[in-house]
């Protein structure tokens, strides 16, 4: 269930930004044929769709890369993923093989998770281009 702190990041988020990203993971497949082992195979992914977030441009750049900083409520992951504790949101995101941000293909940087009374509401996932 949804706390009111959460709920709030989300209404806020939506009227911030209301931006939406996708998250590309992977699916746990096992397989033991030779080929899977060796990396042939394409590893099979599945593309999350993650929304409102609120997508903080870095203005400070001082190389040729993109950064930015994405805001993410935990009340839409959980709604999307069925993830509710932040031990698994940052097993989710750092697991990702990418982000799309604004048809760009980003990178994870880093992830953190603003808590209230031990239960998070706000997850700061840090990209790069």
């Amino acid at each position: 269930m949804p706390t009111p702190a959460s709920l709030f990041t989300t209404t806020l988020l939506r009227t911030l930004g209301n931006s939406s990203i996708s998250v590309c993971i992977p699916i746990n497949a096992t397989t033991s044929d030779d080929s899977a082992q060796l990396g042939i195979t394409a590893t099979p992914t599945e593309t999350v769709t993650l929304a409102p977030v609120l997508i903080r441009r870095d203005v400070n750049k001082k190389a040729d890369t993109k950064r930015h900083e994405l805001l993410i409520s935990a009340t839409t992951v959980a709604d999307t993923r069925q993830i509710t504790t932040t031990a698994d949101a940052r097993t989710f995101f750092l697991s990702a093989l990418g982000i799309t941000v604004d048809g760009s293909e980003m990178s994870i940087l880093s992830f953190e998770a603003d808590e209230y009374s031990g239960v998070p509401y706000l997850y700061r996932i840090v990209v790069e281009e």
